[in-house]
């Protein structure tokens, strides 16, 4: 919480710090993210789920796997400083929820000898994983605001991005054979876990935005990537986190 309020603190002041002439511009902002894993590591994490898909064939079985994103939520306040009517820097604390999935399955088929005299019973061996970790950020952009029209613009600039909080669960299932029934069958077993990923630190990257503005309300569409969470040492993917919201703003000081 420090390292919130004392980033929040640095961020605005280097907003107003200057803002002797120029008009003082607050929004809030709310929206949905999609956050796409990527990286060097998602990329091993797919091909092992080839690798593992062409293994399976090859032994008369099935496997499949996927890697997607989660979609989460985004509110926050951000403050522009207007240097000239089209020209502005700004930043703002924003919270940010992001997050994947990993999930695979497979199946064998099997026979089992049972009774006397000795029969055989065919079945298969199935089994499938689900893992899903939930991220929460505070996410503090630094930006500029370029205005190409009275109502559109483009916004690059930097973000820090603290992990305040997060949660990993593990969801199995196995199907396993009882032999105590003449046939004998096959039942499934599941088993969850749930827990934090002892996520931490502040992770930094860039983003660039455009959006519609009108006289109170408008749009705004963003793309940022950050580095990796600091999680178990440096675990987990990098995020390309897309973002699409409504703003609503409002006047904070009035140009000279």
């Amino acid at each position: 919480m420090k390292k919130i309020i004392l980033l929040s603190a640095i961020a605005l002041y280097s907003v107003t710090a200057f803002a002797q002439k120029g008009s003082i511009k607050g929004s809030i902002v709310a929206g949905v993210n999609v956050a796409i894993p990527v990286g060097a590591e998602v990329t091993g994490a797919r091909a092992d789920i080839t690798t593992s898909e062409t293994n399976a064939q090859k032994n008369g079985g099935t496997y499949s796997g996927s890697i997607t994103p989660l979609i989460g939520i985004h509110l926050g306040g951000t403050v522009f400083y207007f240097i000239t009517d089209k020209i502005a820097v700004g930043s703002g604390v924003i919270f940010s929820q992001r997050g994947y999935k990993i999930k695979t399955s497979s199946e064998y088929p099997k026979t089992f000898q049972y009774g006397n005299p000795s029969q055989t019973f065919a079945y298969s061996t199935k089994s499938s994983s689900s893992e899903v970790w939930h991220y929460n950020y505070m996410d503090i952009p630094i930006t500029g605001k370029f205005y190409l029209s009275n109502n559109f613009y483009i916004n690059p600039g930097l973000q820090f991005c603290l992990l305040v909080s997060d949660c990993w669960t593990g969801e199995s299932e196995d199907a396993v054979i009882d032999t105590t029934p003449s046939p004998p069958v096959v039942k499934s077993t599941t088993t969850t876990t749930t827990g934090g990923a002892y996520g931490k630190g502040l992770l930094i990257g860039f983003q660039l935005g455009a959006g519609v503005s009108g006289k109170k309300i408008g749009f705004n569409f963003g793309i940022s990537k950050t580095g990796r969470p600091a999680i178990f040492g440096l675990y987990g993917y990098q995020n390309l986190t897309l973002q699409a919201g409504l703003t609503y703003s409002f006047d904070l000081k009035k140009g000279k």
